[in-house]
């Protein structure tokens, strides 16, 4: 009777402990941003951004979702669910104000499963849908934070001791795929074979063949990927202007890749700090003053603000047929990789 009493109490303990320790690392991580910046020049340097091209990055920022929204319709579509655009359009902006207001055990990503699952006969076609969106705009914005190092470190000297350590490790994953995409198949098939593995699984291998079968799709969401990294990196090169420090695209793609990828390390509450921390550091080590990398996250942090309550106001009109008790059902640590949405 102890063993089963036991087991259900230390689970709440354990979660509240990591949530603790996440806040912690939060919040030294923004001391030591806050600490190093000069906080009477961000300001008068606030003060005279050019409010136009502020409203361009959000205006960027707005239609980033809904060329995520595009995508991930479109790999619904390969497995065979079909929802309307504005539907989607409104669940992926409510993943939004999940992943900036709402607690890490009810992310964004979890949301969007549940609201395309439920009472849909292929629910493993919904799980495998969000993880194909995350996947392959992280791949994309790996080759292109390849791309951008090689160019950096061919046309920069001197150049950071980490930078072509991190190029030659970019170009190894971002060739992985090639690598094990032809024998993913027979991989699949293999493992769907094997009585010990849990059926749910099974299903989720056996969609991967949908990839395959509508090739033109897989091909064009991959596309896609790279059109939305590319189109953020012009929003944010126009933040750069807007903060008084104009970078080039190659470079403002590795502190893109970087950050977002440092972002996946579970240490901070929703990326919070280590994905502006990483930002400012490469930003700084390829020439770009502390400050005006500091004033571009602060302004990215802030433009989510109205961006989340976009997304807050289709929750409220939504909320009265969502069971948060059977989006916790799903994988909770399944939350999002990082604030930028399409990774």
């Amino acid at each position: 009777m102890h063993l089963t009493t036991a087991a259900p109490q230390e689970k709440p303990a354990s979660r509240r402990g990591v949530l603790l320790a996440k806040a912690l690392v939060t919040v030294a991580l923004c001391a030591v941003i806050i600490w190093r910046g000069n906080w009477h020049a961000i300001w008068s340097s606030l003060t005279r951004a050019d409010p136009l091209l502020i409203a361009t990055v959000f205006c960027g920022m707005l239609l980033g979702v809904t060329i995520s929204t595009y995508k991930w319709r479109l790999l619904l579509s390969i497995h065979g669910i079909d929802f309307p655009f504005g539907r989607l359009h409104g669940f992926y902006f409510t993943s939004v104000f999940f992943n900036n207001f709402l607690p890490s055990n009810i992310g964004g990503d979890v949301y969007r499963i549940y609201r395309t699952a439920r009472q849909r006969p292929n629910r493993a076609g919904a799980v495998v849908a969000v993880f194909s969106e995350r996947l392959t705009g992280i791949w994309a914005l790996i080759v292109l934070g390849a791309a951008g190092g090689t160019w950096v470190y061919t046309h920069s000297r001197p150049s950071p001791p980490w930078l072509l350590p991190a190029t030659v490790t970019f170009g190894v994953i971002a060739l992985l795929p090639l690598i094990f995409l032809p024998v993913a198949g027979k991989a699949a098939f293999w493992f769907s074979e094997r009585r010990w593995l849990p059926q749910k699984l099974k299903n989720v291998l056996m969609l991967l063949s949908d990839y395959r079968t509508h090739l033109l799709k897989t091909c064009q969401v991959i596309a896609i990927s790279f059109g939305f990294h590319l189109f953020t990196l012009t929003w944010m090169l126009v933040l750069s202007v807007a903060v008084g420090s104009p970078s080039s695209i190659p470079r403002l793609v590795l502190g893109i890749a970087i950050s977002n990828l440092a972002a996946l390390l579970p240490v901070s509450i929703n990326g919070i700090g280590l994905l502006d921390g990483s930002f400012i550091y490469v930003m700084h080590s390829l020439g770009m003053d502390f400050d005006p990398a500091l004033m571009m996250m602060l302004l990215i942090r802030a433009l989510l603000i109205p961006l989340s309550i976009i997304g807050g106001l289709f929750y409220l009109r939504a909320r009265r047929s969502i069971d948060f008790s059977r989006i916790k059902a799903h994988n909770p640590e399944t939350t999002p990789l990082s604030p930028g949405k399409d990774r």
